[in-house]
Parts: C-alpha cells; sequence; structure tokens
C-alpha cells in the first residue's frame, strides 16, 4: 500500500496483508475481517453498482469513465472491480480520478489516487481529502486507468445503475446500459440546511464575504454558499471555517470548490473538525473566490443564529444563502444490521440519539450488555472500553464497509484500550479479557450476553467525571461488508 500525491490507496490483496501486523490476519479470519488500511476516518459507501455479469473492457481500452449521481454531500473516495479469471495473473496498478464531466467535455479533475498491486478478482479502492458537492444535484465522473492492459473491468450490461453509465474507448464513448462494478465513498455527516432560501443577489464576490453561525452538532464538515444567477461567469473558490472572524481567531478548516457558475452551489468538504455545539459558540464561514466577477445569494431574516458580513461590515439581519454540513461523531452509530441497531447497550439503553451518552450517578448501577444482531450469527463479538474522549482524530474506518470505530481497535494499528471482553483469543491483535485495574477476567458469553456487571458501580476506577466509551464488532449475517461483520454502536458512559 502506498500514498500517492493525491489520496490514500488500498488494494484488496494477499500482498497487502503480508505487510502488516503478522498475526492481523489471523485474528480478522476469525472474525472475517480483510485487513486494510484505516483510511479516512469517516468514510461510508454512498452510491455503490456490484451488478456483475463479465468483463467489460480491459484496462489497455482507452478514455475509460463511468458516471454516477452522488447522494451525500462529500466524495472521499471511490472503488472499482477487475474481473476474476481474466488477464495475464500479474497484478497492476489502478488509478481512479474524480471529474465534474468527461475529461473532453470541459471536465475539471477534482480529485485523484491510485491502488497499487490490484489483482484480477479484487477491488481497487482509493481515497482523497473531501470534495464538496450538493446531493442528488449533479453527475459526477469517475475516470479509471491501469497500467496492466491486461486486467479487466468487471460491470454488467443490464443498465443496473439507473443514474449513470460506463464510457468506454476514444472520446469517452457511452456505453448505454452498461454499468462497471464501482462503489463512491463519502463523509458521514448530515447536511444541516441553515438557510437554504434563496432571494437575491446580496453581496458580489469581489468582498470579502463571511457568514457567521452557530453549530447544531459537535462536528462540522463542510459547507456551500450559492451564487445567485444575476451575474455570468465561473471561478474556483476556497471556503474557509474560523473559530473567531477571519483575521482575528484560528483557521479549523477549509476546502476547495472548482469551476462554480451562476446559479451553482459552491459546496467544499473537509475531514470533520470539533465544534462546540453545546451552548451559543459562534463560527464564521469565509468565501474567497480567485475571480471577483460573481454575485452570492442572500435573504433577509431566515437565520437568526448569524448574519452576513462584507468587507467586515455586518449586514443586519441579511444573512447569505448557505449550508453546512454537520456531523455527530460517525464512529457512535455502528453498521449492525445494515441499519444502525443498538446491539451494545448500557442500563438497557444505547445513550442518546445523537451523542449517545448514558449518564449514571456515582454508586449506581453499571451493566453493559451485548445483543444479538436482528438477523442472528454466532453471537462472537469483542468489546473494547477507553477512557480517552471521543474525537475525529481517534475515529478509525475499518475496511469493507464493516463500519467507523471511535478508538483504534487492532492493537498493531494503535488499539490501546483500558479494558476489554473478548471471545477472540489473540492477545497480540484485540487483547486479552481483563478489566479496568488490569486484572484478567473470564471471558464474556457470546451475545446476548451481560459482559460488564457492576451493581454498585466503580468508584475507584470510574469515579465522578469518567466519561468511558465502550465499542466493538460482532458477527453480523445481514452486515453491509461482505466479510458479514460489523463495528456496534458505540455507547459513552458518564459518571456524575
Amino acid at each position: 500500500m502506498n500514498t500517492h500525491a493525491y489520496g490514500t490507496t488500498c488494494g484488496h490483496s494477499r500482498a497487502a496483508i503480508r505487510e502488516r501486523h503478522p498475526l492481523s490476519g489471523i485474528v480478522l479470519a476469525c472474525l472475517g475481517i480483510l485487513v486494510c488500511a484505516s483510511i479516512g476516518a469517516a468514510d461510508v459507501i454512498d452510491v455503490s453498482s456490484l451488478s456483475e455479469q463479465d468483463c467489460l473492457v480491459t484496462l489497455g481500452t482507452a478514455d475509460i469513465a463511468q458516471s454516477f449521481l452522488p447522494q451525500s454531500t462529500s466524495i472521499t473516495g471511490a472503488s472499482v472491480k477487475l474481473r476474476a479469471g481474466v488477464g495475464d495473473s500479474q497484478p497492476g496498478d489502478v488509478t481512479i480520478s474524480l471529474w465534474t464531466a468527461l475529461p473532453n467535455d470541459g471536465g475539471v479533475m477534482l480529485q485523484s489516487a491510485t491502488a497499487t498491486g490490484v489483482r484480477a478478482g479484487e477491488f481497487a479502492e482509493v481515497y482523497w481529502t473531501p470534495v464538496g458537492n450538493v446531493a442528488n444535484d449533479e453527475l459526477r465522473y469517475l475516470v479509471i486507468s491501469g497500467s496492466n492492459p491486461s486486467l479487466c473491468l468487471a460491470g454488467a450490461t443490464s443498465d443496473a445503475y439507473a443514474n449513470g453509465q460506463a464510457y468506454a474507448g476514444d472520446g469517452y464513448v457511452a456505453l448505454p446500459s452498461s454499468d462497471f462494478v464501482f462503489e463512491t465513498f463519502a463523509l458521514e455527516a448530515e447536511k444541516h440546511l441553515s438557510n437554504a432560501t434563496v432571494a437575491g443577489c446580496l453581496a458580489p464576490t469581489s468582498a470579502e464575504l463571511v457568514q457567521s453561525f452557530v453549530p447544531v452538532r459537535p462536528g462540522c464538515a463542510g459547507a456551500a454558499f450559492h451564487i445567485h444567477p444575476s451575474l455570468i461567469g465561473t471561478t474556483d473558490f476556497t471556503v474557509e471555517l474560523w473559530d473567531a472572524f477571519p483575521g482575528s481567531g484560528t483557521l479549523l478548516a477549509s476546502g476547495e470548490a472548482r469551476q462554480r457558475s451562476n446559479d451553482d452551489w459552491v459546496a467544499v468538504a473537509w475531514p470533520s473538525v470539533e465544534v462546540d455545539a453545546e451552548g451559543a459558540t459562534v463560527y464564521y464561514l469565509r468565501l474567497l473566490g480567485s475571480d471577483a466577477g460573481l454575485c452570492i445569494s442572500g435573504n433577509f431574516g431566515v437565520y437568526e443564529a448569524g448574519t452576513a458580513f462584507a468587507s467586515g461590515n455586518p449586514l443586519g439581519d441579511w444573512d447569505y444563502a448557505f449550508e453546512v454540513i454537520d456531523t455527530s461523531h460517525p464512529c457512535l452509530y455502528g453498521r449492525t444490521n445494515g441499519s444502525r441497531q443498538n446491539v451494545l447497550q448500557v442500563n438497557g439503553s444505547p445513550g442518546s440519539s445523537i451523542d449517545h451518552v448514558v449518564t449514571v450517578n456515582a454508586n449506581e448501577a453499571i451493566i453493559g450488555t451485548m445483543f444479538k444482531p436482528g438477523r442472528g450469527g454466532n453471537g462472537k463479538y469483542v468489546v473494547h472500553a477507553n477512557l480517552e474522549a471521543v474525537s475525529s482524530d481517534t475515529s478509525v474506518r475499518l475496511p469493507l464497509a464493516i463500519g467507523t470505530v471511535c478508538h483504534p481497535l487492532l492493537l498493531p494499528e494503535g488499539g490501546d484500550p483500558d479494558a476489554v471482553w473478548t471471545q477472540i483469543r489473540q492477545p497480540a491483535i484485540v487483547g486479552a479479557s481483563r478489566y479496568f485495574d488490569g486484572a484478567p477476567i473470564p471471558d464474556p458469553a457470546k451475545a446476548p450476553a451481560i459482559f460488564l456487571h457492576r451493581p454498585d458501580g466503580d468508584a475507584t476506577h470510574l469515579p465522578p467525571g469518567t466519561e468511558v466509551t465502550l465499542q466493538g464488532v460482532i458477527v453480523d449475517p445481514t452486515s453491509m461488508s461482505s466479510k458479514r461483520v460489523s463495528a456496534t454502536n458505540a455507547v459513552i458512559v458518564r459518571i456524575q
């Protein structure tokens, strides 16, 4: 596995497994997990077309592409599959690029990354810095090429994906009713429509444009502004997130939107950053355009928690037409049963709906329970307890749509749990069952089972003021992953 100039890569290959800890494959085979780099803390499948009938085109073909309609407000990567049994039995590198349109039709490349050493029958999977877009708004294009011309892209000719199609041959020849096997990935986020009403042209992009807002969730993963149709032009934009008025505070994140025109949304995305959503903390979005010839839409009296600024001057009750992508630690929700089923509970609860917190008074019972997924399974699971607070930096994406966990799961990959309950007896990989004091404890029973039982709390190891996160993985017959394993939901236990 290699990191390239434009992104991070993962080829699902045995060679990739051998690069990592020698015992990793053993324990993950017990759970059905294929080892892969922990790339991107918050990626989920956005668009998927997995219908496979045959080899569609070899990588020796010129001008290969697949169009698709994004469903999320960010794109963080993509994958394509190589048809098993086709090729010269040698691996190859596969490059996937994201474009606004076909390269011969005025398209602009937004991101690109290369998966190395991919073999026939495997997925070439790549990731990059999130690219913002407006969901269900515009087609995007995956342009595909490879170093081994004998390898072949798998696909179907049955119009398996209704919102796009395959292209191949000089000049990107359309292949009607054909689609490659492909998936795209996105930040797991919720688009909060802060102020999407478009009333008129509020301020020209020649001014320094700033919009203040108050977050409603503890993460911010991007934002968008609307370009009013009154002026005509095309330019690149940058959107920045600040914790105080730009220039007087700290720049927290930024993203670029290329070649946006009148009546477009300037949508950008970035890896989710922590923001204060507990009270009325104000944050600021700054919009910078490389060409000053456009105007940003706005409206009056719609969004009460902030205001628009132009060249440093507040515009009263006026606001720009803008959106914010909010996140609530995507790692909290799990992927069990394909529907975020809350199999992990503490004191009979998975916690609050947004932050999954269960509050317990000191000396009250703390009872952790693991349930089977909705479609059953053999009940095997692993649970880690971590006393470190959850943040974007601690979250780790597991491969093959297994899910995102709030702390590293594998010890060789940075996992450092404070307590472990496991039936997978590979202590070098996931740890042995032990309590917070480090003392060994019996392995828990298979789900459904109580794995943690402290009827009077634990003032010694979990005193008032403690925050501990419980989370793991469980065998799940209806997992979104082909390995039938899912990350459980997390529960954050706060002791008061």
